[in-house]
């Protein structure tokens, strides 16, 4: 009996490996074009891409395929079926447990192959407001009483997560704690990005493991035969990353080191976390000027406060700052912007009233520094409007799976983010929002999970607060950050069709019984802001 067990999805996995690997490098790759388009194309026709068919393996990997898909893609594989595929997977890794005892990777050889160096990202140019932040960080990694051994950095994107990440690792009271300290930048693929960087760091030969499910077994007994105080950073755990990341913490907590994770989720599984969240009003109007100034005024926070009042710019300064919810990576960008074309931040806020970040004034391609060094396209130098919306993946919603009730619950998700856009940007009772959906008694758990698992993939923040006059009972709230609105804007693309819904039940709410003052108002500005926002959407084609 084997030892070991494979899911679907691992199977699945190695099923796309072999199929991209022959299809690269045949000429024949009918039956792939007929997945992909449906028809057989003739060996005539100058058919598809290495680009495109990469692009579809790509897609294909996020979804579940039906038992004859596996069946057609088992046979261009030369196996009968895809039972028979399984089976010789299975035989394949029969046969390299057999000689794993010989391999590179065996306990008396493990300790042997580290490398004593400290693997750190580049240290940030500038680190503002967060100094609280690291001292955290450090003591509940440090913490040897503490059995829990992963911790998450969390927030959304281009909130300085990445920032943080990188400046505890050049940090000395990490380097003096930790003897080996592992830096893994996510690109999409979370086991794939875990596997080969500790393997690099580790100096593991994995050459004559082929199956990626014995591979990171491989690293992972490698990493339990360390000694002493170890560190794995991971960087860039984002939305579609999300499920890999709930089914890898169980692999993450036998390893006996310490994790750091930076992610756009935040995932129940996990409860050691910390939030990024947005800076403090003083620290978002230094490093604000830090990037705004010119290059002649020191860098020193006296310096650059003195230069916004001499300026008389610090009011207008605010209010821009306000109007972008404050968030670190825009302010950072704005700044950079503005210096380059010499506009005032009343200015930047006025182009972004009108325009958002789409705004031809705006269209200054800017340096991204360590942000871009890090996100799934790895460009330098971008836009703000482009590289804003790169940072954010919708991908895991809108691919269809072929599972009917999987896409059906994207779907639904969809027209909550599309719903979530155009209300105003502040935080919602769940009452509220159950009110504004128009939710039925007998649907409102499933309301409520997708609306928890909207925060947990990290489209929309929850809070909680103590209800007024009723001890021990709280308010739950959502809310969606206005950067992620527009990112919805663009990306999900709401429009009359999708929010026709939400105008019916705001318009019952307000021809039906009148409602409690404070409850009123509330409505009041949820209607105020749909209306106006729903005027910039174009009727569905």
């Amino acid at each position: 009996m084997k030892d070991w067990i494979l899911t679907d999805a691992a199977y699945d996995e190695i099923l796309w490996e072999r199929v991209w690997k022959k299809a690269s490098g045949n000429n024949n790759v009918n039956p792939v074009r007929e997945l992909m388009y449906g028809t057989r194309i003739s060996q005539d026709d100058e058919g598809i891409s290495r680009a495109q068919l990469q692009r579809y393996i790509a897609m294909q990997k996020l979804k579940n395929p039906r038992n004859d898909t596996r069946d057609k893609l088992a046979c261009y594989l030369e196996y009968r079926n895809y039972q028979d595929f399984k089976t010789a997977v299975d035989a394949e890794m029969t046969a390299d447990a057999n000689k794993r005892v010989s391999t590179d990777v065996s306990v008396t050889d493990a300790a042997a192959l580290v490398r004593y160096t400290h693997l750190s990202p580049e240290k940030p140019d500038c680190f503002i407001g967060r100094d609280d932040m690291l001292t955290e960080i450090h003591a509940a990694l440090s913490n040897t009483a503490e059995r829990r051994n992963v911790l998450l950095l969390s927030s959304m994107g281009g909130m300085g997560k990445t920032t943080v990440l990188h400046e505890y690792l050049n940090s000395a009271r990490c380097k003096e704690h930790f003897e080996r300290i592992i830096y893994v930048s996510v690109n999409k693929n979370l086991e794939r990005g875990f596997v080969s960087s500790v393997a690099r760091s580790l100096e593991l030969n994995l050459t004559e493991i082929v199956l990626p499910a014995r591979q990171l077994e491989a690293v992972l007994y490698a990493m339990k035969q360390q000694r002493g105080n170890n560190l794995a950073a991971i960087d860039n755990v984002n939305e579609s990353d999300f499920e890999e990341l709930q089914q890898m913490q169980h692999y993450f907590r036998e390893t006996g080191w310490k994790i750091l994770i930076t992610t756009r989720t935040q995932p129940d599984e996990f409860d050691l976390k910390i939030e990024v969240d947005e800076l403090e009003m003083k620290d978002a109007l230094q490093l604000f000027m830090h990037y705004y100034v010119p290059d002649s005024i020191s860098r020193e926070a006296a310096a650059l406060m003195h230069y916004m009042e001499t300026a008389q710019i610090r009011e207008e300064t605010i209010r821009l700052l306000e109007h972008i919810g404050r968030h670190t990576l825009v302010t950072e960008l704005l700044a950079k912007t503005g210096k380059k074309k010499g506009i005032a931040p009343s200015m930047l806020l006025k182009h972004l009233r009108e325009e958002d970040l789409k705004h031809p004034e705006l269209a200054l391609p800017v340096f991204t520094g360590e942000h871009a060094s890090s996100s799934y396209n790895q460009r330098r130098k971008e836009t703000m409007h482009k590289y804003m919306l790169s940072i954010f993946d919708t991908t895991s919603l809108q691919v269809k799976t072929g599972n009917v009730a999987a896409d059906k619950e994207n779907r639904e998700k969809v027209i909550m983010l599309h719903f979530f856009s155009v209300l105003p940007p502040v935080d919602i009772p769940v009452a509220h929002l159950k009110k504004l959906w128009g939710v039925p008694p007998a649907e409102e758990n499933t309301f409520e999970n997708r609306l928890d698992e909207l925060r947990q993939i990290g489209w929309i923040k929850g809070k909680q607060e103590p209800l007024q006059h009723q001890a021990g009972m709280q308010n739950l709230q959502y809310k969606m950050h206005p950067l992620i609105q527009e990112i919805v804007y663009e990306k999900l693309k709401p429009d009359m069709h999708s929010c026709a819904p939400l105008i019916a039940t705001i318009t019952a709410i307000f021809s039906g019984k009148r409602q409690p003052e404070m409850e009123q108002r509330a409505y009041q500005q949820y209607s105020a802001t749909v209306l106006r926002k729903l005027k910039t959407l174009s009727p569905r084609k």
